[in-house]
This record gives structure tokens, sequence and C-alpha cells, in this order.
């Protein structure tokens, strides 16, 4: 009887365990709803089915340490996390296309993580969950940068306001007005760009109004990118009219560029304190 006892418990183990079940549109940028693609140093989170353990397990940030971004990482248009966490955390891995993420938090229904260093930026990956032998199907992802669009949507007139949409499910590159730091004359991170006939066009440049210790050409980039404002905002117009001052009629090009000066900046001021 204690032999039949035992098998027959063996087995309703066995049926019990599940493996880890997921789908694209829960892997989200934490604390919203939003999706998003997969892109080298960011954050995100999976919520699902099966995922982990039934009681919480989060990283000690006491031991975390840090991981220096290559120079391609640098100069992309969005905040790199240099924080190095655990490959696995209470029998949970994370795969992108095999590569091993950093975890932060597991749990049976959600698994926040660090998208790795050496995700690819275009084309798609695949993500998998692995909670002790069992593992999820490969989910496949988009990876890299979405495209963001630029648009006029009123009828535009030299030495009239012209207000340019963007279009982008990008929460961290969509200013949602002007005046990042106080004045009109600052995007933060971000500088409208302008051509004519293949020509750069030089931006209008007036003082900045906080602090008001120099002048500087309008949109920046601010000596302060990525330390206030805010940054996880739905897009809004920008004031192109602020930025140039279009006097001559005929087809203009706009473009908008993203800076990364003050992440740059606090990674050499780290190495600095290191290195001392």
């Amino acid at each position: 009887m204690l032999r039949h006892y035992l098998v027959g418990l063996a087995i309703v183990a066995s049926a019990s365990a599940q493996a880890p079940r997921f789908d694209a549109s829960k892997v989200q940028v934490p604390n919203s709803s939003d999706t998003a693609p997969l892109l080298p140093g960011t954050l995100l989170s999976i919520y699902g089915e099966y995922l982990g353990p039934v009681e919480a397990c989060q990283v000690d940030w006491q031991s975390t340490t840090l991981e220096t971004p290559t120079a391609e990482l640098l100069r992309m248009p969005y905040s790199v996390n240099t924080m190095a966490f655990p490959k696995e955390l209470c029998g949970v891995r994370v795969l992108v296309d095999g590569e091993p993420t950093g975890l932060l938090y597991v749990q049976q229904d959600q698994i926040n993580f660090k998208v790795p260093f050496a995700t690819k930026l275009e084309g798609t990956v695949d993500l998998q969950v692995i909670h002790g032998d069992l593992a999820s199907a490969a989910v496949a992802m988009p990876a890299g940068l979405e495209s963001i669009t630029l648009s006029v949507t009123q009828p535009a007139y030299t030495n009239m306001p012209i207000w340019v949409d963007l279009a982008t499910r990008q929460r961290w590159f969509a200013p949602s007005a002007y005046g990042y730091d106080g004045g009109p004359n600052d995007f933060g991170c971000r500088v409208l760009q302008v051509r004519k006939d293949g020509r750069l066009l030089e931006p209008t440049t007036i003082p900045t109004l906080v602090g008001g210790v120099r002048d500087r050409p309008f949109g920046g980039p601010s000596d302060i990118c990525w330390s206030i404002g805010p940054r996880y905002t739905r897009p809004g117009p920008l004031p192109l009219h602020l930025a140039y001052r279009l006097r001559e009629p005929g087809e203009y090009e706009v473009r908008l560029v993203q800076t990364n000066t003050f992440h740059s900046w606090m990674v050499e001021r780290k190495r600095l304190t290191e290195d001392d």
C-alpha cells in the first residue's frame, strides 16, 4: 500500500507542473500597458502564467554592480540602464535569442528584466522564459527602434507659427510639450533640424530662461538632459517657428534628433570615481 501511495503522489505532483506561458502583447513597459520593442539596456516586464514561483522573488539591490555599455549604445537616443542584475533568480531565467537577461523580479504572473546589451537593433528576436526544468515557447519580439513620424497637419506659412506633430508609441522619445526646463527654448534631449534645398539651416539662438547663464541654439541639447522633466509622456506638437525663422516659401525637411549627453556624463563620472 505504501508503495502505491507514493507512486500516486508523484503522478499528481508531475501533473501540476506547468510550462511558462505568455505572448508578445504582454511584454510591456514597466508600470504601463504599453508594448515596446526590445532595446539593449532597457527594462521591461513580462506578464503571463507559471512564469516563476508563487512567492515573489526580487533582486538584492545592495549586491548589484555596474556594467559598461558599448560606445554604440551610448550614442542611442534613449537612456541605457547600466546596472548588472543576476541572470537567474529563484530558478527563473529569461533568454533573448539564447542570451540570458538580467532579472529584477520574478513571480508566477510577472517578470521584470533588463534587455541584454548584445541584443540586435533591428528585426526580431526570440524571447523565452525558463522556470526550473520547464520552458515557454519562444515568442518572436520586435527589436530595435520603432519608426517616428513627423507631420504638419495645418497649412504652413512663412513668418507664422508652425507646429510639428509626432506619431510614435515610444513614450521615452515623445515630448509632451515644449519648455522642458521652464522655458520655450528647450526640448530637453531633443533637437529639431531643418534643411532647405539640401542645406542644413542654423537654428535661432535665444537666451536660456532658467538660470540665465548662457545662450544656446533652440532645442539644446540641455545640460540637464534626462535629469528632470516629463520623460515618460505622450507625444505633443513642437513649435518649429520658435526654433527657426522660415521667411522664404518653398519645401523644407524637418528631422528630430535625440541626444543622450546626461547619461554619457553619468557613466564617465562613475568611471572617474572608480579610477580614483
